[in-house]
């Protein structure tokens, strides 16, 4: 058995990434083309056209943002309403 020298991201696996490239891999042209489609009108994602050039720098930042965020704990306070009160002066 030969040992498997990838890393996966949290929650994949050698399992997942195979069944991945089994469904794209028999996936016909026009299921490719239905599922592009629908991917268009889903509003949890924006597609952009970037110059080619700018894809790693795009990239890297995305990754980098991703990994610095915060895990969500405490709730921003609301202002008190002297700080509100401030504002308004």
């Amino acid at each position: 058995m030969r040992k498997n020298k990838n890393v996966y991201p949290r929650g994949w696996d050698e399992e997942r990434v195979r069944k991945l490239v089994e469904y794209y891999d028999n996936q016909t042209d026009e299921e490719a083309v239905r599922e592009f489609e629908a991917s268009i009108n889903e509003s949890s994602q924006t597609f952009m056209s970037v110059p080619t050039e700018l894809v790693p720098a795009i990239r890297a930042f995305i990754s980098s943002a991703t990994t610095k965020r915060k895990p969500a704990g405490r709730a921003r306070k609301a202002p008190t309403e002297s700080r509100n009160r401030r504002q308004m002066v």
